[in-house]
């Protein structure tokens, strides 16, 4: 097995921070055991043999621990010809890929498998309701979007209620899955923790983002690239621009002309 790459920023990572410890050492344990794409057997037992063969764990602790992974986007859950399989998001964005060819299936060559989420604001929160034209909508996605956007609210960000399916929101945000991906759009949420301006930290009035803000096409793409991340720099009081001065040489002056005053008396 190839040496993996885990880096410093790991430590300060807000998604890193929503986990548990045992859902925290799942995640580093899966990172050593995947295959070179980053992706890994989806069975229970499989996993729990493989991540802890001398601990004393449970189906249910490695299920528990793998939905929330799921929820929060670093992992993907996915099944292709009835088996399950994992994939780490962003997996290639951090470690070297050697392999010609991974030992497991392409998640596109599948689906992906439905948690009952453990999402305080999904299920029936936020339902997502379907259309006579499409009944079967794919749902997994979108809540795995919903339940990534609905964390921002300890950020002052305001949560979503309802996903119609008619509605220009869905429709926005279907788009913005099919054009990038999933990953990608939870991406672009992570992003909105890094971002002061974003969270509404300005002294220009009460505007903060949105998720239909969001979803809008060129709003996506620079939240996705970073490009509102970073400290907001106030402005000062005035409009004029800040000099430097040489403080003695004022104290001098200001004690020149009082001097003065006192001579003329």
């Amino acid at each position: 097995m190839p040496n993996r790459i885990l880096k410093e920023s790991i430590r300060t990572s807000d998604t890193i921070g929503e986990l548990s410890w045992f859902e925290e050492v799942l995640f580093y344990r899966l990172i050593v055991s995947c295959d070179d794409y980053g992706r890994f057997d989806g069975r229970t037992a499989i996993i729990k043999g493989t991540c802890f063969p001398l601990k004393d764990v449970t189906n249910k602790n490695i299920e528990d621990a793998l939905k929330k992974l799921v929820s929060v986007g670093l992992v993907r859950h996915y099944e292709v010809a009835g088996k399950p399989y994992l994939q780490l998001s962003t997996w290639q964005s951090h470690q070297n890929i050697r392999a010609k060819k991974s030992k497991y299936p392409n998640p596109d060559e599948g689906k992906d498998i439905t948690f009952a989420s453990n999402c305080k604001h999904m299920n029936t929160d936020v339902p997502v309701i379907q259309s006579e034209s499409n009944p079967n909508p794919n749902t997994e996605s979108i809540e795995r979007v919903v339940c990534a956007w609905n964390e921002l609210e300890k950020y002052g960000i305001k949560p979503i209620k309802k996903m119609d399916k008619t509605s220009k929101r869905y429709k926005n945000l279907n788009a913005r899955i099919e054009e990038n991906s999933v990953e990608e759009v939870l991406e672009a949420i992570e992003n909105v923790k890094n971002s002061p301006f974003l969270q509404g930290k300005t002294d220009k009035g009460d505007w903060k983002i949105t998720f239909d803000w969001l979803v809008l096409p060129n709003n996506f793409t620079k939240v996705l690239e970073g490009q509102y991340e970073g400290e907001v720099k106030r402005k000062g009081f005035s409009n004029f621009a800040e000099r430097d001065y040489d403080m003695s040489q004022m104290e001098r002056a200001l004690l020149g002309m009082t001097g003065g005053g006192n001579h003329a008396d």
